[in-house]
């Protein structure tokens, strides 16, 4: 749910019309924002679902004001992103040195009360603009335009939901929202952000290093997982993620299939709308699992939209990219639990 608690007596009926509404304007919002990405077909145009799935999994309304601020947030971030990569690429080492400060930065910030949709899209932008920078500077620019173009059509995707789907009218007897968490001890948000960086930054250094730019979606991706995705978790739990990522691959591959068959925008369509609404009952669940569904949909939403946009991705080389992400997911989970593990062992 929303962090909401409900008063006994209407909390069974309210909570579950809630729950409905929310799975029915996630599934709703993102389908016409990967409709509308794969009619059109911009460059990098699949980032746009998943951004649509962002905002509609607030559940604080969004207002036309409040979208148009999350638009300028992801152009800020983007923007600084594109003046790092062109300023720093020309000297690697500096660049990589700088990269990892600025990760840590990041992280730091995350682990604290800054804006979350903000600190997601600087993760995002300062792990993709420098890949696609490195083709050219003109590369770098199209990549920072059509992100702001996603915003754009993102938000207007989840303003029309969110208007014509809102919350039902919450009961007298609904107890207000709990306060906000306190803030972790300043020690412990040194440990988040430095175990993240040493996870994430690796990934990225390795990429760069082989100029691996075809392979932003990964990049993409291990972004959403590492700032997302709750990973200061047992053995267990990251086997989970990994699980969920596994299910999600093999999704996408029926679905991909699907689409061979019947290569229509309405019959993608159709497929996105089943799929949202099927995982979004999960999603928006109280269920401990809700976030591995949040996993999987992320990654399902990244690999169908570049695949059936224009940039559509040969039958076999989807597998090829399904297998990179389920790499990079597995080595981020490793990596974190092996360096929490350690830095908890050095604490003793």
């Amino acid at each position: 749910m929303s962090g909401e608690a409900v008063a006994p007596a209407l909390s069974p009926t309210w909570a579950n019309s809630v729950r409905h509404r929310r799975v029915l304007r996630y599934a709703l919002g993102v389908t016409l924002a990967m409709t509308i990405s794969g009619a059109v077909g911009w460059d990098l145009a699949f980032i746009c679902p998943v951004m649509a799935g962002m905002l509609l999994s607030v559940p604080i309304p969004l207002t036309l004001r409040a979208g148009l601020g999350s638009v300028l947030m992801i152009a800020i971030a983007m923007g600084l992103s594109y003046v790092f990569s062109i300023l720093l690429l020309p000297y690697p080492l500096i660049f990589l040195g700088v990269l990892a400060v600025t990760l840590f930065q990041i992280f730091y910030a995350a682990s604290g009360h800054a804006q979350p949709l903000f600190i997601l899209w600087l993760i995002i932008g300062f792990c993709t603009t420098p890949l696609i920078t490195m083709i050219s500077t003109h590369a770098g620019w199209i990549t920072t335009v059509s992100f702001v173009i996603s915003a754009v059509v993102a938000m207007l995707s989840a303003f029309i939901m969110q208007t014509f789907l809102p919350d039902p009218p919450r009961p007298v007897t609904v107890a207000p929202a709990p306060a906000p968490k306190p803030l972790p001890e300043p020690s412990t948000r040194i440990r988040r952000a430095a175990i993240s960086t040493m996870t994430v930054w690796p990934l990225l250094a390795f990429f760069i290093a082989l100029q691996l730019t075809s392979y932003v979606d990964v990049v993409i991706y291990a972004a959403v997982l590492a700032i997302s995705a709750d990973l200061r978790v047992g053995f267990k739990s990251g086997l989970a993620i990994i699980v969920a990522n596994i299910g999600g691959a093999l999704i996408t591959i029926v679905m991909f299939n699907l689409l061979v068959v019947v290569p229509k925008l309405w019959f993608f369509a159709l497929l996105t709308l089943l799929l949202t609404l099927t995982l979004g009952q999960g999603k928006f669940s109280d269920s401990p699992i809700a976030g591995l569904y949040n996993t999987a949909l992320s990654g399902i939403l990244i690999i169908i939209g570049e695949s059936t946009g224009y940039t559509m991705l040969a039958g076999t080389k989807i597998y090829t990219r399904l297998f990179q992400i389920i790499v990079a997911v597995t080595y981020i989970v490793l990596m974190f639990g092996l360096l929490e593990s350690l830095w908890k062992r050095k604490e003793r």
